[in-house]
């Protein structure tokens, strides 16, 4: 019924192109308001209000990332004008990390350029975040290219210019740093910034993070063949997470494996057994992306014996 009344108002007489780009126009912002962006972006777009389609992506942009959507959002990014990208600095920084997500590496380096040159047009504020993610960029790219030099460059330069006043932005970039360190070969100087980045993110109250990164400390520990050190950084951070209470005790999967994997090492079959058992079900309610993996790993190097 819906369709029909939809289809005889289209023919009518009264609908004039004006009232069209009203009503998508309407729908855009009715969109926008329940967090439906593409549906956002699509309206806008029909209206022919490209500056409001450019809005709504620039706003879209960091929610479709964080759900995997980097690749639907610049397809929807290339439909738009190039010359309204290119004075558009967050549109910019955005089209850089999407490249960067699909491996295309010189071309996201033209759209950091083009951030950098339209960077007047934006508050301090705004200027100062987008400088950030252009440093965050460039330190990742050089990572891929296995740069160390210059991935620690840009790094610290990032650390520079992050805002103390972010918890995420501040940890993403001394998590940036540590990471630049470990791939140099100084896992000490990883550890440290690693255990700096914690340590704020506790007095923040950031417990997530402060959990979450405990993974990395852990790993460095492992790789310098400190084992009964990364068991005491993953019981510590376990029983930090317990005190916060089960919104963060439940994140832990992660730590209960890699305990499960140490004790197995040190040939303590029932803590191992332990461990994994708590770590399957905690994976029932959040697992992170590697889950999977390092669980099929860690179970496969289980029945490497029985096999024997």
């Amino acid at each position: 019924f819906g369709d029909l009344l939809r289809q005889r108002f289209l023919q009518s007489d009264v609908y004039t192109k004006m009232d069209r780009q009203d009503l998508h126009s309407q729908a855009s912002e009715w969109f926008q308001d329940n967090e439906l962006m593409v549906d956002a972006f699509h309206h806008a777009v029909s209206s022919e209000d490209l500056e409001r389609a450019a809005d709504v992506l620039e706003l879209a942009q960091p929610i479709m990332d964080m759900n995997l959507q980097s690749a639907t959002w610049l397809k929807l990014l290339k439909s738009l004008p190039d010359e309204l990208i290119r004075n558009r600095p967050v549109l910019s920084i955005g089209y850089a990390w999407a490249l960067l997500d699909q491996g295309n590496l010189k071309d996201s380096d033209n759209r950091l350029q083009d951030a950098e040159n339209a960077i007047n047009v934006l508050s301090e504020e705004q200027a100062q975040g987008v400088l950030f993610s252009i440093a965050t960029a460039r330190a990742y790219k050089a990572q891929a290219l296995g740069n160390s030099q210059d991935s620690i460059t840009y790094s610290e330069k990032a650390l520079e210019l992050c805002s103390k006043e972010s918890p995420e932005q501040y940890a993403q970039a001394v998590s940036g740093v540590a990471i630049a360190y470990w791939l140099n070969g100084d896992l000490e100087a990883a550890y440290q910034k690693f255990e700096v980045t914690q340590k704020e993110m506790e007095k923040l109250g950031n417990h997530v993070f402060a959990v979450g990164i405990t993974i990395g400390l852990a790993e460095l520990r492992i790789a310098q063949g400190k084992l009964n050190k990364a068991i005491k950084s993953y019981e510590e951070s376990v029983q930090y997470a317990k005190e916060q209470g089960d919104d963060v005790f439940n994140i832990t999967a992660n730590h209960h494996l890699g305990l499960s994997e140490l004790y197995f090492e040190q040939n303590n079959l029932g803590k191992s057994a332990e461990h994994l058992a708590t770590a399957k079900s905690l994976s029932k309610t959040f697992m992170m992306v590697d889950w999977n993996y390092r669980l099929h790993i860690f179970e496969a190097k289980l029945k490497e014996p029985e096999e024997e």
